[in-house]
């Protein structure tokens, strides 16, 4: 059998008038429209299960802030590295997902053989307490690093309210439904009834927020192969977080304008830290300088730990060491020419530990 591929968990139709009303709840803008449907259709009694079909699964515009927990109890290395896949969005909209282990709402497992699913968006919070709201079917530090890219990323989309790209009907209408079913029946094991839904089903673009271009490269989108496409040729799939992703993310959950919070003048670079993120600047005696490849970047790739995940208050440069304040906790880091730095024995340490009375 081929490598599993995402399918997007549905609740059971009793939760669903439940679900929506949640959804609802968290953002307005997920209930359907009854005056256009009324003047559409002003003489039809719409059942409250089709009014939750029409409800979307998004989390509002002024942004997602969601805990994480592990069902298994990973290692620690690969919980951050998960956590940090997850957190990628985050350089393109207002996302942040947070590790604890109290009452977590994104619950992930790796149980094997389970494949790899998500719930859709605010559904994640009809799931019992206990029980996965994302599977990473046997996820480990030995899995290659392409599929921490392609796969925790994507079903974070969904988390995120992000349906499959591959169901836009531009994609759909291209499908031999003959050869299909046989593909997925015999490459991953769904029933008929699975692969009319998972890919064969074109989404509602009338109840759709989505791209005005159907983009074969979305990290949403399935690799289709040309075996079972009618025109025999391949839609490529995704692999990352693409520009259009990127864009799209950030229309939908926009980014809160906040100040920078700290900066750091170290050599050649200045360093600039703003919530969870930072980016590093190649500086510039006649302007502002330049913004070097690969930023913004989450300040948790330093490898402090938990120090700074969530942001930092305040940058200090002295001599080879830089310090950084979080709360009434600092760190001191040796620099490096070539990297974030070392965090010193001893740290995070308490800011009191400096002497200052009543300060």
């Amino acid at each position: 059998m081929a490598s599993p591929i995402c399918s997007i968990k549905l609740l059971p139709q009793a939760q669903w008038i439940d679900a929506a009303s949640t959804a609802t709840q968290i953002n307005p803008a997920n209930a359907p429209n009854l005056r256009t449907l009324n003047f559409a259709a002003p003489n039809v009694v719409i059942e409250p299960e089709h009014l939750a079909l029409l409800t979307a699964k998004y989390w509002g515009s002024e942004g997602v802030r969601l805990t994480v927990g592990f069902l298994d109890n990973p290692a620690a290395d690969l919980r951050a590295k998960i956590l940090l896949h997850m957190n990628a969005w985050g350089a393109f909209c207002n996302v942040q997902f947070t590790e604890t282990a109290t009452n977590p709402q994104v619950r992930i497992a790796r149980t094997a053989g389970d494949g790899y699913w998500s719930y859709l968006g605010t559904d994640v919070l009809q799931i019992a307490a206990g029980q996965p709201t994302m599977n990473l079917d046997s996820f480990t530090m030995d899995t290659a690093d392409s599929e921490f890219y392609r796969v925790v990323r994507h079903e974070t989309g969904h988390t995120l309210g992000f349906p499959h790209e591959h169901l836009r009907r531009e994609i759909v209408q291209r499908i031999d439904r003959a050869k299909a079913i046989p593909y997925f029946e015999s490459t991953q094991g769904w029933s008929e009834a699975q692969v009319i839904a998972q890919v064969l089903t074109p989404l509602d673009t009338s109840a759709l927020i989505a791209t005005a271009q159907t983009d074969i490269h979305s990290i949403m989108c399935y690799w289709l192969p040309t075996s079972i496409m009618t025109d025999n040729i391949a839609v490529d799939g995704g692999t990352d977080i693409d520009a259009q992703d990127a864009q799209f993310a950030a229309s939908v959950y926009p980014k809160t304008p906040y100040p920078i919070n700290a900066a750091l003048y170290s050599g050649t670079k200045c360093y600039f830290f703003k919530g969870i993120h930072y980016i590093r600047v190649t500086r510039s005696n006649t302007g502002p300088g330049t913004v070097d490849p690969g930023y913004p970047a989450l300040i948790s790739n330093w490898g402090w730990g938990s120090f700074g995940a969530n942001g930092i208050d305040a940058a200090l440069y002295s001599g080879s060491k830089c310090y950084f304040f979080k709360g009434n906790q600092y760190i001191r880091v040796t620099r490096s020419d070539t990297g974030p730095g070392t965090v010193d024995p001893g740290y995070p340490a308490p800011i009191s530990n400096w002497g200052w009375p009543n300060f």
